[in-house]
């Protein structure tokens, strides 16, 4: 009988082996050259040692494991129950030869053991290549899951990974749970905003393929030195850089570590520019005070802050000098004594009157 035909190795790409753990050698030589007939493509390979056997296994992780009831050092149920024990094997099927009594115990004795499927010796041909080639097809069943499940598993990781990019975690963590998240409102948060010196007279003398690389190396730095002081950066708006701190997960000591993070933007920034060759500056505002934190839009949503503390850090921000920070009252009194802080001045703030600041830096 010729090897047939078949769509369970023609679909496959790499090579179907099967694994015979026979410790008698002529049933071991029988059931190798009947289960060749399947295809020429049908890899076997075949052992009297049960601990061979294991090893093998271990090393290949093979399609199909054919094995007997009884074998010298260990029967065959405890030599499933080690196949099992080892995590690549738990889903690899196997198949028990036996001529002991197939009591209703003892089959389900075996079936706890991890046993898929039985066959009487002695062997009749064309049943043991029936349930060869179904036990195969049922491996190859889990495999096309098992690869499937490993895509889905990186699209999720992926959409998980992007979501992070424009939400933060413990919004992001909130609609994924419930589809929906509402508006919080936070009472102590510290809020930054960064503006690039002299950003529209730079871009239209820098090709903009360059300009997208400075701003995208720059943000960067920013973010993973937000990422450092346990802020967040909520968004960028053409060259201004948005981060707080205490929202959405509260942090009682959000100012120091908001101003502190701020102060570290610049450093970045100054030794940057001792190497590059494209100098740039920003000025910063910070403030404390009570804001409200949600998700806009549907299709296109972006997690976005509200409330008049956003308005009074914008102010302060436009009021800097290059590469100064300028703290609120609010602010500085979180963190006097802390910082090399210059004494307060009043500022005339559009929309706000006088207001008293305190700046760090030129």
């Amino acid at each position: 009988m010729s090897a047939e035909p078949d769509h369970l190795f023609r679909s496959n790409t790499s090579t179907v082996t099967l694994l015979v753990v026979e410790d008698d050698p002529v049933y071991l030589k029988m059931i190798s050259h009947i289960v060749k007939k399947l295809s020429s493509s049908l890899s076997v390979r075949c052992t009297e040692d049960p601990m061979d056997g294991y090893r093998i296994a271990v090393e290949s992780v093979p399609d199909l494991i054919i094995t007997d009831w009884h074998m010298p050092g260990v029967d065959g149920i405890a030599f499933c129950r080690k196949l099992r024990s080892y995590p690549k094997l738990q889903h690899v099927p196997i198949m028990m030869c036996t001529g002991v009594n197939t009591s209703s115990e003892n089959l389900q004795m075996a079936f706890r053991a991890g046993v898929s499927d039985f066959i009487r010796k002695p062997l009749d041909h064309g049943e043991l290549l029936a349930r060869v080639r179904s036990l195969l097809m049922l491996s190859t069943s889990y495999k096309t899951i098992e690869q499937q499940n490993r895509q889905i598993k990186l699209e999720k990781e992926k959409s998980d990974k992007l979501l992070l990019s424009i939400l933060p975690k413990k919004i992001a963590d909130e609609l994924k749970e419930t589809g929906k998240s509402r508006p919080v409102f936070y009472d102590d948060v510290t809020v930054y905003i960064a503006d690039i010196v002299g950003f529209t007279k730079k871009s239209a003398q820098i090709p903009i393929e360059k300009l997208i690389s400075e701003l995208n190396d720059i943000f960067t730095n920013f973010d993973r030195i937000m990422d450092e002081n346990g802020c967040e950066r909520l968004k960028t708006i053409g060259d201004a850089y948005f981060a707080v701190c205490g929202m959405p997960t509260p942090d009682k000591d959000h100012g120091y570590k908001m101003v502190r993070a701020a102060l570290e933007t610049i450093a970045y920034l100054k030794q940057r520019n001792a190497v590059c060759n494209i100098p740039w500056e920003i000025r910063g505002g910070v403030h404390t005070g009570r804001v409200a934190g949600a998700i806009v839009g549907t299709n296109k949503c972006m997690y976005d802050v509200f409330g008049d503390s956003i308005n009074t850090t914008s102010r302060l921000e436009h009021s800097a000098e290059p590469m100064q920070l300028m703290l609120s009252q609010t602010t500085y009194d979180l963190v006097k004594g802390r910082l090399d802080i210059k004494e307060g001045q009043s500022i005339l703030a559009k929309g706000k009157g006088e207001m008293a600041v305190f700046t760090i830096g030129p």
